[in-house]
């Protein structure tokens, strides 16, 4: 027991100071989708004659210098027959009527009376007592 009484008054003897902890602040992120002046300037597009300059370019190599790097020094081998056209039939709706859906059942006349005695309702006394509250609210 005395080495244990030994500690305690060893560390009641040690200086203890008090240390304020704060919660972490809110961190401010700039969100480039949000603030334009944040995002880098577009690229200048290229001037016209350059862009038809490269399509030269690329037509020169696809038809000619790639053909002959890929052979090689070999002949190139006869191409063979291509597939043959064939009709595609393709179900459209627009034109086969049967594809459609029904068409929809008209309503009767004392529904189409009812739905109009309802939006009667709903325009000319509900909706406008309703934002009257609102702005009475607000």
């Amino acid at each position: 027991g005395s080495d244990l009484l030994v500690n305690i008054v060893t560390q009641r003897h040690c200086e203890v100071q008090d240390t304020e902890r704060r919660p972490p602040e809110a961190l401010f992120l700039p969100i480039a989708e949000f603030e334009l002046d944040l995002l880098p300037p577009p690229a200048v597009p290229f001037p016209p004659e350059h862009i038809i300059e490269q399509q030269h370019q690329q037509d020169f190599n696809n038809t000619w210098v790639r053909p002959i790097v890929m052979a090689q020094g070999h002949p190139l081998p006869d191409p063979g027959p291509g597939p043959e056209p064939r009709p595609l039939h393709l179900p459209i709706a627009e034109f086969e009527l049967d594809l459609l859906p029904p068409p929809a059942e008209p309503f009767d006349a004392i529904t189409l009376i009812e739905q109009q005695r309802a939006m009667d309702f709903d325009v000319g006394w509900a909706r406008p007592i309703v934002i009257n509250n609102l702005r009475m609210a607000a």
